[in-house]
């Protein structure tokens, strides 16, 4: 009886805290696609640069989360990461901007690629003199 007792007790813990692991926390990082950027074409060294990035979110959870880029070369890799949060969302997409910094460290051609899908971006150059 005292074994089932504590079995209960450790049950009941579990469910109160909301969830039993973390894949259904109702708050997630996902890519989403770039459909558009806009900004300056060129830039000063050591200078940042703004661009408005406009992405779609999957559902009315959806919200710009962060920038992921990673730079090789003169050429720099953008994903954008939309953050879901909440568990009952609309199923609507929504349409939204956010603002990417860029500051040259070296003179010339920029090229950028911003994730839309797998194998697919949309591109943008910038020059610094």
């Amino acid at each position: 009886m005292k074994q089932i007792h504590v079995l209960f007790l450790c049950l009941t813990g579990l469910l109160s805290s909301g969830c039993l692991d973390n894949e259904n926390t109702c708050d997630v990082y996902a890519p989403a696609p770039v459909t558009g950027v806009s900004g300056p074409s060129n830039g000063l060294l050591f200078q940042p640069m703004t661009f408005q990035v406009q992405f779609a979110a999957g559902n009315g959870c959806g919200s710009f989360g962060n920038f992921d880029s990673f730079t090789v070369n003169d050429s720099t890799e953008v994903i954008l990461k939309a953050r879901y949060q909440g568990c009952v969302c609309t199923q609507q997409i929504l349409y939204l901007t956010a603002n990417f910094t860029f500051t040259p460290t070296r003179s010339g051609a920029h090229y950028f690629k911003y994730y839309v899908r797998e194998g697919e971006y949309v591109r943008d150059t910038i020059w610094v003199p």
